[in-house]
């Protein structure tokens, strides 16, 4: 059983088709309503994962089974707030029966408060295989692009899609076959991006489910459907992922990095920091402060086919360094299903 708090995520859950899976929105954390839920699922393992800590939850479920935080994570935010009630946080990791940490920073932060039940094994999502996609749509979008130069946009937020607009008008004098693919992290906002292409007065195709087609004269694509960003970017060479130009803390740069995509972000990663720290020092991710950087590196590397190669191939290779990892956490997860 696999649980959810948002809708959206639930619908990755169904598009994924997980073979003998179920799907379940996690409990309030309310005494009463989690008591009543584990006594209906009696799970054998109870596994947290990432950031969320809910006390009613973690508490409960240790009453009923083992109980691991697995990717676990403490943001910056989380970290300051936390040591200003150290031993309420101590408590709590006590009673997880294994803490595995997402990367080395969150190992360091969770053994300020605790390291009896602590280890690192590395980034669970260095692990992940490259991202599905929708056959039928690559093919149909491909056919539609035929040899443009394509860039996407990835997981955008409010403030950065003004930036990108700005940025495909200044790339488009010297790239008139310029596609923009924009893929907004919260697709609600398709009529704010649509009136900011409209102020620029560009072409715009729009995903639908009845409409897939990107015309010859669309400057602009806006990918506003979830689980296919897969898809969207293996129509390009060049990825910018988003949330990051902005105080967002940024997302995933190992989506497209292995996908074999030159990568850019900007300046606010902390969601990240490892993870593109490990690119930065390979030379597999750009670095971008404002819009005139993000305009002059993606031209550089329209401009110099060798140079977007190797930031290609740096991506790909710091991309695929850890996918051990998963066979460690299953290793280390089975210790506990067979105990």
């Amino acid at each position: 059983m696999i649980t959810t708090t948002t809708v959206t995520a639930a619908e990755v859950f169904k598009k994924a088709k997980i073979p003998n899976s179920i799907h379940q929105y996690l409990p309030i954390d309310v005494p009463f309503i989690v008591e009543k839920f584990f006594k209906h699922w009696k799970p054998n393992l109870s596994i947290f994962t990432e950031s969320e800590i809910w006390p009613n939850l973690l508490l409960t479920a240790k009453k009923h089974s083992p109980v691991l935080l697995i990717n676990g994570r403490l943001s910056d935010q989380s970290f300051s707030k936390w040591k200003n009630i150290k031993s309420l946080m101590t408590s709590l990791l006590k009673v997880y029966d294994l803490v595995l940490p997402g990367t080395s920073i969150d190992l360091k932060r969770f053994s300020f408060f605790y390291q009896d039940n602590i280890h690192y094994l590395g980034n669970l999502k260095n692990a992940a295989p490259p991202m599905s996609y929708n056959s039928s749509l690559l093919k149909k979008l491909k056919e539609n692009i035929g040899n443009r130069k394509v860039v996407v946009y990835a997981s955008t937020h409010r403030g950065e899609e003004e930036i990108i607009i700005n940025v495909h008008e200044q790339l488009k004098q010297h790239y008139k076959d310029l596609l923009t693919v924009i893929v907004p992290r919260h697709i609600d906002r398709t009529a704010e991006i649509l009136r900011m292409t409209a102020r620029h007065k560009l072409n715009v195709s729009l995903y639908t489910d009845n409409n897939h087609i990107i015309n010859s004269k669309d400057e602009v694509y806006i990918g506003n459907v979830v689980g296919e960003l897969g898809t969207f970017y293996r129509l390009a060479e060049i990825a910018f992922v988003g949330g990051s130009l902005v105080e967002g803390g940024g997302h995933n740069i190992l989506e497209p990095g292995k996908l074999g995509l030159a990568v850019l972000v900007g300046p606010h990663t902390f969601n990240f920091t490892e993870i593109v720290q490990s690119f930065l020092k390979e030379g597999a991710v750009i670095i971008v402060s404002n819009q005139k950087e993000l305009y002059e590196r993606i031209k550089s590397l329209f401009n110099d086919n060798g140079y977007l190669k190797k930031v290609q191939k740096n991506a790909l290779k710091v991309s695929k360094s850890q996918d051990e990892v998963m066979n460690l956490y299953i290793e280390t997860i089975n210790k506990f299903l067979i105990s």
